[in-house]
C-alpha cells in the first residue's frame, strides 16, 4: 500500500521579511544553519468513546460528540452508526453477558489516504450497555527541516516525523539574493517562506499549508536522531500480549554482537542519504522476546504502517478462514470461488496462481500503465478495487509469470467475504488477532469499507513479530492453533526466484543468506520502507525490523541484506 506522500520538497525559497523594529537586511547563508522544527495537527481529540445500548429491536450508539444515532443493517450482518464527518462505527451485535469489539472508522483525511477500521473494545455496563473506546490513528506530522554543512557542502534535509516518512534531499549549495533571501540551488522554486526572526521561519508549498518552523538545539530534536534505546532493550518487559522475555544470553543470543547492532541504529554520525531510519527492532528466539529496542522516539504501544508485509497478514487470514479446506481451495479456479464476477481471461486463474502473483494477467505494480497497477486503481475513484484484476486481459499462462503485484493478492478478501460472507475486520478480530493476542491495530479499507488486503495494516512492533514467530510454530501462537499447519507449509513454500538468494512464495518471500559459510534459509514479509520480519526455523529465530525509508529502496534493503545476517543470524550462531 502506497501512502499519500506529502512532498516537501516544493518548499525550496525563503524569503526575507524584517525582524518587528528592524529593517529588512539581507540574510547570511550560515544564519539559517540548524535544527528547524514544525508541527500540524489536523484532529483534536484522537481518543474515541462510544456506547452501545439495545432498544426493542434496534441498536443505538452514542458518539463520540454525545450524539445518538440508530444503527442501520447492513447485508453481511453488521449494523452501521454515522457521525458526520467525525467517522462511524461499525459491529456484529454482540453477545449479552460478553465484552464486545466494535470498530471505529476513521474517514481518509489530509494525512491519511484510506479509511482505517480500529477495534473499538467495549466492556458490558451494570444497564446492559456496552461503552469501550480507542486512539485512532494521528491524523498530523511533525516536520523537521535540516540545513548544515558537510565536507564544505550545504545540505538541506527534510524529515516527517509522525507519518513515518524520511527523505534527504542533497542540493548544489544555498546563496543569498537580496530582499528575497535564501534560495536553494539546484531544485526548482515552486514555493516560498520567509525568516520572520533570528529563530523562527514560516514555509509554504502547493502541498501544504503555510508552517512555522523553530529553530531547536540538536539535542531536543526527538524523532529527528535516533537516541539511546534504554537498558530495557536487552530485558524486555512483560507486558499484556503475551510474550514471554528473557536477557538475550538466556537463548542464545551474543549479547556483544546484539549490543553492536544497538549501538550501530543509535548512532547519529550514521545521518547520511543511505542511512537506515530504523524505529524498533526485535529479536526472539526459542519462543522469548530477548530484543526490544526503540528508536527515533517511538515505543511499544505505537502501531506503524507496515506497507506490503501486510501481505503475509492476508496470507494468514485468508488460510484461518478458510480453515482445513485452504489448501485444496489453492488449487481452484476463480470461476467457481467468485462466481459471476471473473472475465474469461481470469476464469481459470486459481488462487494459488493470485496470491503467488503468477496469474498472467496484466496486472503488475511495475508497469505505470497497466489498470491494475496499485496506485492506478487507488486514484480511479472505482470502488470495487477487485474489478481491475477480475476483469484484467491475459499476458501469460496462469502459474507462468511472476509479476508484482498488490491487487492480485487482495483478490485474497473477495474469496473470503465470499466464503464466509463476514465483514473483514470483524473476521481478523476472532480468527486472527483474538487468538494472538494482538490488541491493538488499524485496518486501511477500500472504498467499499472492506479491508485491504494488498498491504498497509498498521501494527504494533512486539505484534508484527508474532507472524514470524506463526511461521516457526506451524501456525501456532502459543497454545493456540491459529492457522493450519498444511496452509503454513503450502504458502511459505518458494514458487519464483526473484533473484539468486531471493524467492516468492504465497503471501512470503524465502531469502537465504550465507553467514559463516553456510547457507541459512529464512522466511520473511517484506514491506516499502524497511518493513521486514525474518523467521529462520533452522536457528527458531524470529526479528522484525520498523523503519521510515519509504521510497528509498537502497537503504531499506540494507535492513534485509546487511542488518538481519551480520547482526541477527550471526548473534545466534555466535551464542550457540
Amino acid at each position: 500500500m502506497k501512502r499519500r506522500e506529502v512532498s516537501l520538497s516544493a518548499v525550496i525559497s525563503l524569503g526575507c521579511c524584517s525582524v518587528v523594529g528592524h529593517a529588512c537586511a539581507q540574510v547570511g547563508v550560515g544564519q539559517l544553519n540548524g535544527v528547524w522544527q514544525a508541527r500540524v495537527d489536523y484532529v483534536d481529540e484522537p481518543n474515541v468513546v462510544v456506547r452501545l445500548a439495545q432498544a426493542s429491536d434496534r441498536w443505538l450508539l452514542t458518539g463520540p460528540d454525545g450524539t445518538e444515532v440508530a444503527a442501520s443493517p447492513l447485508e453481511d450482518g453488521t449494523f452501521l452508526a454515522a457521525f458526520g464527518d467525525l467517522g462511524s462505527v461499525r459491529f456484529e451485535p454482540p453477545q449479552p453477558g460478553k465484552p464486545a469489539v466494535l470498530f471505529w472508522i476513521q474517514p481518509p483525511s489530509q494525512m491519511l489516504s484510506q479509511a482505517h477500521a480500529t477495534p473499538l473494545r467495549c466492556a458490558q455496563l451494570a444497564d446492559g450497555s456496552w461503552m469501550g473506546g480507542a486512539e485512532t490513528l494521528d491524523d498530523g506530522t511533525e516536520l523537521f527541516l535540516v540545513i548544515d554543512e558537510i565536507a564544505g557542502e550545504q545540505r538541506v534535509e527534510f524529515v516527517e516525523h509522525s507519518l513515518n516518512f524520511g527523505r534527504f534531499w542533497q542540493v548544489s549549495g544555498l546563496a543569498v539574493q537580496g530582499s528575497r533571501g535564501v534560495v536553494f540551488e539546484g531544485m526548482e522554486p515552486t514555493g516560498e517562506g520567509r525568516l520572520e526572526s533570528g529563530d523562527t521561519m514560516v514555509l509554504s508549498s502547493e502541498a501544504l499549508e503555510p508552517l512555522s518552523f523553530t529553530r531547536i538545539e540538536a539535542a531536543a530534536a526527538v524523532g529527528y536522531l535516533p537516541g539511546e534505546p534504554g537498558a530495557s532493550a536487552t530485558n524486555p518487559p512483560v507486558l499484556n500480549d503475551g510474550w514471554v522475555t528473557a536477557r538475550p544470553e538466556d537463548v542464545g543470543l551474543d549479547s556483544a554482537v546484539v549490543d553492536g547492532m544497538l549501538r550501530s541504529l543509535a548512532d547519529p554520525a550514521r545521518r547520511s542519504i543511505s542511512s537506515t531510519r530504523v524505529h524498533s527492532v526485535q529479536i526472539a528466539r526459542h519462543g522469548k522476546l530477548a530484543v526490544d529496542a526503540y528508536f527515533f522516539a517511538r515505543d511499544a504501544d505505537e502501531p506503524h504502517d507496515t506497507r506490503s508485509a501486510g501481505k503475509s497478514v492476508g496470507s494468514l487470514l485468508l488460510g484461518a478462514a478458510l480453515g482445513n479446506d485452504g489448501v485444496a481451495d489453492l488449487e481452484k479456479p476463480m470461476s467457481s470461488l467468485l462466481p459471476g464476477r471473473v472475465a474469461r481471461d481470469a476464469s481459470q486463474v486459481t488462487l494459488r496462481d493470485m496470491v503467488s502473483m503468477r496469474s498472467g494477467l496484466w496486472a503488475d505494480d511495475g508497469d505505470p500503465d497497466c489498470p491494475a497497477e496499485e496506485n492506478n486503481v487507488q486514484n480511479s475513484g472505482l470502488q470495487d478495487w477487485y474489478a481491475p484484476v477480475l476483469q484484467a486481459p491475459a499476458r501469460h499462462e496462469p502459474g507462468s509469470h511472476f509479476a508484482y503485484s498488490s491487487m492480485s493478492i487482495n483478490i485474497a478478501g473477495a474469496v473470503i467475504s465470499e466464503t464466509t460472507n463476514r465483514w473483514m475486520p470483524a473476521l481478523m478480530e476472532d480468527v486472527l488477532f483474538s487468538p494472538m493476542q494482538i490488541q491493538t491495530y488499524h485496518i486501511n479499507l477500500m472504498p467499499s469499507q472492506d479491508a485491504y488486503l494488498g498491504g498497509g495494516i498498521r501494527l504494533r512492533p512486539r505484534d508484527f513479530l508474532k507472524i514470524g514467530q506463526l511461521v516457526l510454530d506451524q501456525g501456532r501462537w502459543r497454545d493456540v492453533q491459529v492457522v493450519p499447519p498444511e496452509w503454513m507449509a503450502a504458502t511459505t513454500a518458494p514458487l519464483t526466484e526473484v533473484r539468486p538468494g531471493l524467492s516468492y512464495a504465497s503471501g512470503w518471500w524465502e531469502r537465504t543468506y550465507e553467514v559463516d559459510v553456510r547457507r541459512r534459509k529464512t522466511i520473511q514479509a517484506r514491506g516499502n520502507g524497511g518493513q521486514v520480519v525474518i523467521a529462520c526455523p533452522e536457528l527458531r529465530l524470529v526479528a522484525c525490523f520498523i523503519a521510515s525509508n519509504y521510497g528509498d529502496g537502497r537503504a531499506a534493503a540494507q535492513i534485509a541484506d546487511k542488518l538481519a545476517p551480520e547482526y541477527v543470524l550471526r548473534a545466534a550462531l555466535q551464542g550457540e
